[in-house]
């Protein structure tokens, strides 16, 4: 892979819908040489897909978030455990071993206090 496919993707990363045009003017390139090299990178499966994200909350999703928590100094302190409780985005709490000392269950929907 040469200079050009490399600054091709780093042109697409942050948005891979981005204009031809404009990123073939970005590489001084035509724009339907920029588009060919931009196919051929997908045919040897280097972009694997471009896709948007939608916003969740346009669509009335609920949300669910596991979190893994392994807290400094802490290894599994209950005091610790009980303040992650309060917190009101916290559904559930689990007190585990291994790694990480807490999986906590919240609604990131929620507002914090």
């Amino acid at each position: 892979m040469g200079p050009i496919d490399l600054n091709i993707l780093a042109l697409l990363q942050p948005n891979a819908r981005k204009n031809n045009t404009a990123m073939a003017k970005k590489q001084g390139m035509a724009p339907s040489a920029a588009l060919e090299r931009k196919k051929k990178l997908e045919a040897r499966q280097v972009i694997n897909a471009d896709y948007i994200r939608v916003n969740p909350q346009f669509l009335d999703l609920n949300l669910l978030a596991f979190i893994d928590v392994n807290p400094l100094g802490s290894r599994g302190n209950p005091e610790t455990g009980r303040r992650m409780a309060r917190r009101s985005r916290a559904l559930e709490l689990h007190h585990i071993t291994g790694e990480d000392w807490f999986i906590l269950k919240g609604d990131p929907k929620t507002p914090n206090p």
